[in-house]
């Protein structure tokens, strides 16, 4: 039996119909996050007035905005995204394949994510916390759940409908790189939770954005974007080469996993680039020892042929729908 299903690959040289999905994914984002900055002002102050006990920061009411516009955004521009291609992406590989290659994809990504933690440890100001091995099992299967549905959803979304939709446009190269630095930077883009607003003023909002997206653009946040940029183009390498959603999953969800048990593991020491978890996730995914393992799932995936009855994956082409 075969873990990934047979797809065409063409090189895509010729011009894809419809409309082009960059901007659709650009107003996606953008309206979603300006139009959080212009209202959780608002929404802050009256939260803070009619509902004082509640005391939530200004970066969450901000983050919970720009939730639901996206989520509202989505569901206006679903097919201006493409998002009919989902279903037939879910369907093509039926459930037998999502049951092999779904724990396929998770080992092989999550096993070389944990080996490589002791070189990291060694090599970056990442001390051990003193946690045993054993907890650290219970804390990598209690995070399979959240870590599948997570990435069904950002595999969905950032592979199927970002990926595909610029690869029936772009140079599959060009969209690999494109799609794959839109995942990195939306994940770094992390709350300010000191932040306090002055005034109900839409420009606190833009203001407080201003100080969000400034803190990307120090150092070891550009390397970790980097790192997660990497991970993003394995899995469109992935999609592109095997047609395999299920493969994505399961390898998004083994990093995922990976990632909340070295968290867990592992404990900050002085040169730390941030605090709390988002310093542990800056250098963990800043380490070259990561891309490493990274690199190595991905010639494990897409080596691994074993001989049998193919499965027919959705193709991604520039004629036609992916």
């Amino acid at each position: 039996m075969s873990l990934a299903p047979a797809t065409s690959h063409s090189p895509m040289r010729s011009p894809g119909p419809g409309a082009p999905v960059e901007g659709w994914v650009a107003v996606l984002v953008l309206g979603a996050v300006v139009g959080a900055a212009l209202t959780a002002p608002t929404v802050h102050a009256l939260v803070e007035e009619w509902l004082p006990a509640v005391r939530w920061p200004f970066a969450r009411v901000f983050d919970r905005l720009a939730v639901l516009l996206a989520v509202l955004l989505i569901i206006v521009l679903r097919r201006r995204l493409g998002l009919g291609r989902l279903a037939a992406a879910w369907r093509s590989e039926g459930w037998q394949g999502w049951l092999r290659r779904v724990p396929a994809g998770f080992v092989a990504a999550g096993a070389p994510a944990l080996a490589v933690l002791p070189c990291v440890v060694a090599h970056t100001p990442v001390g051990w916390a003193g946690r045993t091995w054993q907890v650290a099992l219970g804390v990598l299967v209690s995070s399979v759940p959240g870590a599948l549905l997570v990435s069904a959803l950002e595999e969905s979304f950032f592979r199927v409908t970002v990926f595909r939709g610029l690869a029936r446009r772009w140079p599959v190269a060009a969209a690999i790189a494109g799609s794959s630095l839109l995942y990195g930077l939306v994940h770094f883009i992390a709350p300010d939770r000191s932040f306090v607003a002055a005034s109900a003023s839409p420009l606190e909002g833009l203001r407080y954005l201003g100080v969000v997206l400034g803190r990307l653009l120090t150092a070891p946040t550009l390397v970790a974007v980097g790192g997660l940029s990497l991970m993003g183009a394995a899995l469109c390498l992935v999609l592109w080469r095997t047609g395999s959603l299920a493969l994505c999953v399961g390898m998004h969800a083994g990093w995922f996993t990976a990632t909340k048990v070295a968290i867990y593991l592992s404990t900050l020491e002085p040169g730390a680039p941030a605090a709390g978890s988002l310093g542990k996730r800056l250098l963990l995914l800043g380490s070259p020892w990561v891309w490493l393992a990274v690199a190595l799932t991905t010639a494990l995936v897409l080596g691994f042929r074993p001989s049998g009855r193919r499965v027919p994956g959705p193709s991604i082409t520039r004629t036609g729908a992916a």
